[in-house]
């Protein structure tokens, strides 16, 4: 078990170029394998898998990685003997297996063999302080200090295997890793961003969005939440360019909706790009899904970008689905840059453990916080806010200050400490109030953090006009259309609709 799990460990890995090779964990594992003095045939099958696996680190260390071609390994294994055939077998066809999922694959089999290295070390250490205080007193002048320093030993001994849940670190003993975190900081803080279409949401963002950052978005029920979502992917994809870090790849876009079809996202995307560009709301009803796909189509590729719409059932996918179909899609050549999920409370938390209420909702997005982070794409996802804070609208708070009155008290539906986890956090919120007996539709928009920055409070809320019945426009290059308060526009009187 132990042989088979080396073989495919090193084989996986040397197909993964973002995986350093394991090979001490592996020199480690096989060292420790005895056979007996007089080895019968099965032995000897064994004896010449660990000289493979041997030679196959010999190389690997003298070359800095896993030089491992699965089908030479192969034909080395058929030649040891016919009798163990099938074992034979079983381990060949793991080498040759390529799946989405080699990663994580690779990720559990170092857990598994370091956590055997460990016991390994646990057990020698044990047994060699047993012996020497039972049988070598004599050459401890303190016990009471041998005791310290052995638990010290204990308690820093880990495994060989690198750590798979370190996203990155910096040596200060060496200038290049350091040199190096300043690098990505200047990458995500300068140039890796990307604007969005409304001016005062930039400036209070100072920028956009950048790259590795999760954005939460809150909003009540049917108050814009999708709406702002794909607005903001809109923007993304029609007011930047691919940001270029990785070459022969396809920079792509990936919208997961576990809510509304497709369909109903075109038909936004359609409505928001004819107002934009043409400046009226369209009547849908006579407009042809083809026309509408081919508006969309062109709109969302026109800077570079590979876009992908994909209608999931939310209860059906969990963390390890989300991040396998990630990682297929790098497999496939995309350098996935944004991502905007609608939403994702919808997906269970399955393999996270509610210790107390809503903490397994917190786990699962703090875990897909760090996996964005350590991928560099930039993450959107909206969250509903709580039933409770309908009383904040209840309390004589006009509608254009419900996001400012809630913002940061933690009225999350699910956990109410979410927004820990999320870099940025916005609270947007529709209404209608009636001016000249005519209703106008705005939009507020409150930032409440953004890990990293200093917000200016000025920049922090901002009113956007809703296009007659259509979506909030871009007024990226054009004259700001945003609003700091109603008292800027005469004879308005409260309404309510429903976005």
């Amino acid at each position: 078990s132990l042989l088979f799990k080396c073989f495919t460990l090193l084989a996986k890995e040397s197909r993964l170029s973002d995986n350093p090779p394991s090979l001490s964990l592996v020199k480690s594992i096989i060292s420790a394998i005895d056979f007996t003095t007089n080895p019968s045939n099965d032995d000897l099958f064994y004896i010449g898998l660990k000289g493979i696996l041997d030679a196959t680190i010999k190389t690997g260390e003298e070359s800095g990685k896993t030089v491992f071609g699965a089908c030479d390994v192969a034909s080395q294994i058929d030649l040891l003997t016919h009798k163990n055939i099938a074992i034979a077998n079983v381990i060949i066809n793991s080498m040759k297996e390529i799946s989405v999922d080699d990663d994580r694959v690779c990720s559990a089999i170092r857990h598994q063999l370091g956590n055997l290295v460990s016991e390994k070390q646990l057990v020698e250490a044990l047994e060699g302080a047993l012996h020497t205080v039972k049988y070598k007193r004599y050459t401890i002048p303190n016990l009471k200090e041998y005791k310290e320093q052995f638990i010290q030993r204990i308690l820093s001994t880990n495994s060989l295997q690198e750590d798979d849940g370190v996203v990155s670190d910096v040596n200060f003993d060496d200038i290049d890793s350091v040199i190096n975190c300043f690098n990505q900081t200047a990458a995500l803080n300068d140039g890796a961003l990307f604007k969005f279409g409304l001016q005062e949401l930039n400036n209070a963002l100072d920028g956009g969005g950048r790259l590795g950052e999760s954005i939460a978005v809150y909003a009540l029920k049917h108050r814009y939440k999708t709406g702002f979502t794909l607005s903001l992917l809109d923007d993304i994809a029609t007011k930047n360019e691919p940001v270029k870090r990785k070459e022969n790849k396809k920079p792509l876009i990936v919208h997961l909706s576990c809510e509304d079809p497709i369909a109903l996202n075109f038909k936004f995307l359609y409505e928001k790009a004819v107002c934009e560009e043409k400046g009226y709301v369209p009547d849908l009803r006579n407009v042809s899904a083809k026309e509408m796909a081919s508006v969309v189509q062109e709109r969302l590729k026109k800077t570079g970008f590979h876009v992908l719409f994909r209608h999931i059932k939310g209860n059906e996918w969990n963390y390890s689905k989300l991040v396998s179909y990630f990682n297929r899609l790098i497999s496939q050549g995309y350098d996935i840059q944004a991502v905007t999920l609608d939403y994702l409370l919808k997906i269970p938390t399955t393999g996270f453990t509610a210790v107390t209420t809503g903490s397994d909702i917190i786990q699962f997005y703090d875990a897909l916080r760090n996996y964005f982070l350590e991928k560099g794409i930039l993450f959107i996802t909206p969250f509903q806010l709580s039933p409770e804070s309908y009383s904040v609208l209840r309390n004589d708070i006009g509608e254009e200050d419900f996001v400012k009155a809630v913002a940061g008290k933690g009225y999350m539906a699910g956990s109410k400490k979410i927004g820990e986890i999320a870099d940025c956090e916005l609270y947007v919120h529709s209404f209608t109030k009636s001016s000249r007996n005519e209703k106008q539709g705005y939009l507020a928009i409150q930032l409440d953090k953004h890990k990293g920055y200093v917000i200016d409070p000025t920049t922090k809320y901002m009113l956007y006009p809703f296009f007659g019945k259509g979506p909030v426009l871009s007024d990226v290059n054009k004259n700001p259309t945003h609003l700091k308060d109603l008292s800027e526009v005469q004879g308005v009187t409260d309404s309510s609709f429903d976005f």
